[in-house]
């Protein structure tokens, strides 16, 4: 059963975790005080990432963009639903379909590479306006659940950016263009909804950046 030390410990990067747990490990220390002292340098790693103007700019993105799809995700959910009393399938509906899949995927993807150090923290501000939006929705028509559409696509991102799995700059322009290729044709997109194109113009730039992680195993 996992003890209160290793669910704080958890909140540490791998390598840090095993470090700091052995050094306590040998020097013996009660209970209390290696969850005290494990706290404490969790706290104090934490306080020294929010330094970085990177962390502040995750986490606006995380709030900011899972508001823009939790919106996204009813308005798909709504057009579905039409399209199950009238029959009518129209472009909207699959160019909806397509970007939840674009938008969720590499706003996921952007998020998990640029929170190495802090990727706890976004799945904490993830779940803030989520919990909010589940609790003040009201549309009889639609079950709450409605509005998480996006996150399946979004984890799956994630874990591949938190991995820093390599994409290449043909890829990620692929992937760009097809984006606003879709978004350009949707006439009746929300005006807002081109926030959500940021994390695809941003795969370009990560594609361009060496993987630190791979070039440390080979130091």
């Amino acid at each position: 059963m996992m003890t209160a030390l290793d669910m704080v410990a958890f909140l540490l990067p791998p390598d840090d975790r095993e470090a700091v747990l052995g050094d306590l490990e040998e020097q013996k220390q009660s209970a209390w005080l290696r969850l005290l002292t494990v706290l404490g340098f969790v706290i104090r790693q934490q306080a020294e990432c929010w330094l970085d103007w990177r962390a502040w700019l995750v986490g606006g993105a995380v709030i900011l963009g899972t508001l823009q799809l939790l919106g996204a995700s009813v308005r798909l959910s709504l057009d579905f639903c039409h399209l199950l009393h009238s029959g009518d399938l129209e472009n909207a509906l699959l160019y909806q379909v397509v970007l939840m899949f674009a938008w969720a995927g590499t706003g996921g993807f952007v998020i998990g590479a640029l929170s190495q150090r802090t990727g706890w923290i976004s799945p904490l501000l993830f779940t803030i306006p989520c919990f909010s939006c589940l609790a003040e929705f009201r549309e009889p028509s639609l079950n709450s659940l409605c509005l998480l559409l996006f996150v399946p696509p979004g984890i799956v991102g994630a874990i591949f950016g938190r991995r820093w799995v390599r994409i290449g700059l043909a890829q990620s322009l692929a992937v760009m263009c097809a984006t606003f290729g879709v978004m350009l044709v949707w006439h009746g997109m929300p005006a807002g909804n081109w926030l959500l194109s940021v994390p695809a113009l941003c795969l370009a730039g990560i594609s361009l950046k060496p993987n630190e992680q791979i070039q440390e195993r080979h130091s």
